[in-house]
């Protein structure tokens, strides 16, 4: 793998990303909200949640950067990533306890509360060793649709093997740059898997 090609999966496959494939995964396999909820409804909650949980962090990274309280966007020092995650964290929190009061889908309620667990799990760790994020989000997405296909009985087996296949390429890019080694890998793949399978 060149430097090139793992710089651009990295990149491509960014957490911020990863965060809005997610979210059209969750839309498009759970009839609860592919079918039950409006499209231009659909439209407003995916946007919704995905400005407030990607956009805003980004936003304060490219304002520390600018700023000079951390050296990279990339963010590779992981006490550099303290202040981001706990952005990301609280953000889920906000957006789980402010939707609370809205006729919302309890399964978005779910994902908010998901991800608000996986972003305070990576806060903890981050504060005694570094965790991979890209990892966890791309396990966040296996369980999803892992679990479309348990809850829902969809045929999700292909969809499974691409996504695990393009993982485990970003992963590797993620190693082969030396951002991560394989157990901060494996522990930020089961932590997303784990508890977004059980908490949706």
């Amino acid at each position: 793998m060149s430097r090139n090609f793992a710089f651009f999966l990295s990149a491509l496959f960014h957490p911020v990303f990863v965060n809005l494939l997610n979210l059209f995964m969750l839309f498009t396999f759970f009839p609860a909200l592919s079918h039950g909820v409006p499209a231009k409804l659909r439209m407003y909650y995916m946007g919704y949640v995905f400005i407030t949980t990607s956009i805003v962090p980004m936003v304060v990274v490219f304002s520390l950067r600018i700023t000079g309280k951390i050296k990279s966007l990339s963010i590779e020092d992981k006490e550099e990533r303290r202040l981001p995650y706990l952005i990301t964290f609280l953000m889920y929190v906000f957006n789980y306890y402010n939707l609370t009061k809205y006729s919302v889908p309890p399964l978005l309620l779910s994902y908010l509360f998901s991800g608000a667990v996986i972003m305070l799990a990576i806060v903890v760790i981050n504060y005694f060793y570094k965790i991979s994020i890209h990892a966890a989000t791309l396990g966040s997405g296996a369980a999803i649709l892992l679990s479309a296909a348990y809850h829902n009985s969809f045929d999700t087996r292909l969809f499974l093997a691409g996504f695990l296949i393009v993982s485990g390429l970003v992963c590797s890019a993620r190693m082969f740059m030396k951002s991560h080694d394989e157990a901060q890998i494996y522990l930020g793949y089961l932590l997303g898997t784990i508890f977004m399978f059980i908490l949706l």
